[in-house]
């Protein structure tokens, strides 16, 4: 692409990428200088958030380099690969990652009365709060670290490893738990959240439809909860350089310098190589990115 400065090289590029992205089309994108490939990812960025219907799903946007050297701010930091690391490595922990979410908040469901009862009896010298209070504050914790984790999976992990049925059915269960918890706000529930934990569809409707629509909505979200501890199957790994490698081989539009281009080699979704201000670099530094199709 030809052109003097100002002329909109760089926005025609962002435009490729953006088609190249809708057709799913695996495309590297390199550039001489941090700052040329920190100026196109911004652009295509915003142009993401303009264009895109769903444009908090970056999972597939990727951009490595030099954590000193690149400077990364704003924006950019939502797919820059060291930040995703660093978040996604509590979503993805063995033993307080999103399957623990998952597991913790269906257990309380299905068992949050027994749960009660057994912190009774473990503290029988302390304080007794009542079952609502018990239930309302245990929720609270166990959803807002669910709603949490969930949220920085669907921003940081592509569609594509969560797969579609998975990623509506984390969209529906997250507005049932905000449903959920915004009804268990209702103190005048009081002492019959009880009868929320051990209502079935099964039993003749309750007289208090507060109890009802908490009870079937406990239900629908415990459904939910153990369909995606079924389908769901994300890693659970605490390596930092195992995400790293999950990150650059799940990414279908990685932002990287030539130079840098090396790192991308486990991946096998590029088909397009892009390069911008391609006029800065001498010819052979071109082979780097082009050697990964050999």
């Amino acid at each position: 692409i030809w052109g003097p400065p100002g002329t909109g090289k760089t926005k025609t590029i962002s435009v490729l990428l953006w088609l190249m992205r809708e057709m799913k089309r695996g495309t590297l994108v390199c550039a001489p200088t941090n700052l040329a490939i920190k100026q196109v990812a911004s652009r295509f960025l915003k142009l993401i958030q303009e264009n895109s219907v769903d444009a908090r799903c970056l999972g597939d946007v990727l951009m490595i380099g030099n954590k000193q050297r690149m400077c990364v701010d704003g924006d950019l930091k939502e797919i820059y690969l060291h930040d995703r690391v660093r978040k996604l490595l509590g979503c993805f922990a063995p033993l307080t990652g999103w399957k623990h979410h998952l597991s913790s908040l269906s257990d309380f469901f299905e068992n949050g009365y027994s749960q009660y009862l057994q912190h009774l009896q473990d503290n029988q010298e302390g304080d007794t709060p009542s079952f609502f209070s018990y239930s309302r504050k245990r929720f609270a914790i166990i959803y807002m670290d669910l709603r949490r984790c969930f949220k920085e999976l669907l921003l940081h992990v592509p569609k594509s490893s969560i797969l579609e049925v998975n990623y509506n059915n984390i969209l529906s269960l997250l507005e049932m738990l905000e449903e959920f918890n915004r009804m268990f706000e209702w103190r005048y529930i009081g002492d019959e959240i009880k009868e929320v934990f051990l209502y079935s569809n099964d039993e003749p409707d309750h007289t208090n439809s507060s109890v009802i629509t908490l009870g079937k909505t406990r239900i629908k979200c415990l459904e939910k909860l153990n369909t995606l501890l079924s389908c769901l199957k994300l890693p659970l790994i605490s390596s930092k350089r195992t995400i790293r490698d999950f990150c650059i081989e799940s990414a279908s539009i990685v932002f990287c310098t030539v130079s840098s281009s090396t790192k991308v080699i486990t991946n096998k979704k590029l088909e397009l190589l892009v390069v911008d201000e391609s006029a800065q670099l001498k010819e052979c530094e071109t082979l780097v990115p082009l050697r990964l199709w050999t």
